[in-house]
């Protein structure tokens, strides 16, 4: 039998020590609209700089935050940290800056958890209209009935709600109008495909839909000049991806909205 433990183990093992010397940080990453090229909102995400292993990829420690139920406090932590950054950008005179945050299956299915989002809200001073909750399409469809109320209670509360990674499952799209959700981020793997010549018709009609269902449109992974030139005809709300900006600190995202940005020229 190997003496090895399985890295999964050994990650779970030492996340809640690396969150309390931390060794956790939230970096951001603009959303831009595609209309004036100002900055829309910032997404904040998780990142692990741990002294020995380096930086850990979100795709290694977040599924076994998942499985381990870290992810609850993590989760916590990310909220309250991009709640007290986007104030502190308000309080610095900086544009109006909504922030979206990951939110899990584990957070979601906490009864106490709208009353936890109310009372970081209240601590920090942050408009509600302010905070966006990115919840991942599959989560949505694999657990509706169980997440429709509290979803609703999340939105009454002035919290937007908004579908992430859209078209990566396989949901309905006539579903979408029966959701409290506010905000539609179309996966990245249709803005990859359609530069090739492909999905265009699709995604046309993933957009023009959202938009009569009130929803705004976000397309993720716009990473270069080619890919933006080729969604542009599509008329989405926002834009998101390397093109615009990298996430960066909470430091170097300051500066961006400090100087703005346009889609003319990309973030640092």
């Amino acid at each position: 039998m190997s003496g090895l433990v399985p890295q999964s183990v050994l990650l779970s093992s030492v996340m809640p020590k690396a969150l309390r010397e931390g060794e956790f940080a939230v970096h951001y990453q603009p959303k831009v609209d595609s209309r004036t090229g100002s900055i829309a909102g910032m997404e904040a995400l998780v990142r692990w700089i741990h002294p020995v292993m380096g930086m850990v990829p979100p795709d290694r420690f977040i599924p076994v935050a998942e499985e381990s139920g870290f992810i609850v406090e993590l989760g916590e932590w990310v909220l309250r940290a991009a709640c007290v950054q986007s104030r502190a950008w308000r309080d610095a005179g900086l544009p109006r800056t909504p922030v979206a945050v990951n939110c899990s299956i584990n957070q979601l299915k906490r009864g106490d958890f709208p009353d936890l989002l109310s009372r970081v809200l209240k601590e920090t001073g942050l408009p509600p209209d302010c905070l966006e909750l990115e919840i991942t399409e599959s989560v949505l469809f694999e657990n509706p009935l169980s997440l429709v109320a509290g979803l609703s209670r999340l939105r009454d509360l002035g919290i937007r709600l908004a579908i992430d990674d859209f078209g990566t499952g396989y949901s309905s799209l006539a579903y979408l109008g029966h959701l409290p959700a506010r905000v539609l981020k179309i996966d990245k793997i249709f803005v990859k495909n359609i530069v090739h010549g492909a999905n265009f018709p699709i995604l046309r009609a993933i957009v023009d839909l959202a938009r009569k269902l009130g929803l705004t449109t976000v397309l993720e992974g716009v990473e270069t000049a080619e890919y933006a030139a080729a969604v542009a005809p599509l008329g989405a709300d926002q834009l998101q991806g390397f093109y615009y900006g990298r996430p960066v600190s909470a430091e170097n995202a300051s500066r961006v909205l400090a100087r703005g940005l346009r889609l003319a020229g990309k973030a640092d």
